[in-house]
């Protein structure tokens, strides 16, 4: 069976810099189905000391939360042990969806006193997300100008490659 999450240290032969990708898989299971279409926008302690405006899909936000409750302190440690200088969030389809929100967690984490991500604050770490056909997972409430810059950060680096007749990307904007 394939993991739904996985971090990996890559360490490219032509140059220093250590590369963290955290990667999660599409749908596969009937539960990971029953999630791509559990839409309830939810606010996160995640990233509400940020912003309250960004809700994100909620059975998402919940599959993200279990993966970093059983894995977030090793990847941080990762991070630290291999002094890793780019972190890329990245999957396909739910897995696409599921990356997009761990971004924003993560992000949201980086000023929070107490989260195990405030620690590499300090430390040059550029975070980036590319998904492949990712659903809509975070809703904007905002009407400010300028928006929240966790929204500015998170436009500023993240990217969703989409297939132009894939219907998957399309879940979601209908209800936002």
């Amino acid at each position: 069976a394939i993991p739904p999450f996985a971090a990996l240290i890559v360490e490219p032969v032509d140059a220093e810099d250590r590369i963290l990708i955290l990667a999660w898989r599409g749908s596969v299971t009937a539960f990971d189905f029953l999630n791509d279409v559990a839409l309830s926008p939810t606010l996160s302690s995640r990233w509400s000391d940020e912003t309250e405006d960004i809700r994100a899909h909620g059975a998402i936000v919940n599959l993200v939360e279990h993966a970093f409750s059983l894995h977030e302190d090793a990847i941080v440690q990762l991070i630290e042990k291999h002094k890793v200088e780019r972190a890329f969030f990245t999957g396909h389809s739910l897995g696409g969806g599921l990356a997009n929100v761990a971004h924003l967690v993560v992000r949201g984490q980086l000023q929070k006193a107490g989260s195990p991500w405030a620690e590499l604050n300090n430390i040059k770490l550029a975070l980036s997300a590319c998904t492949f056909a990712a659903p809509q997972t975070i809703v904007r409430l905002y009407e400010a100008d300028p928006p929240p810059q966790l929204v500015v950060d998170l436009d500023a680096s993240s990217y969703n490659i989409v297939y132009g007749c894939d219907a998957v990307p399309q879940i979601g904007r209908a209800h936002v």
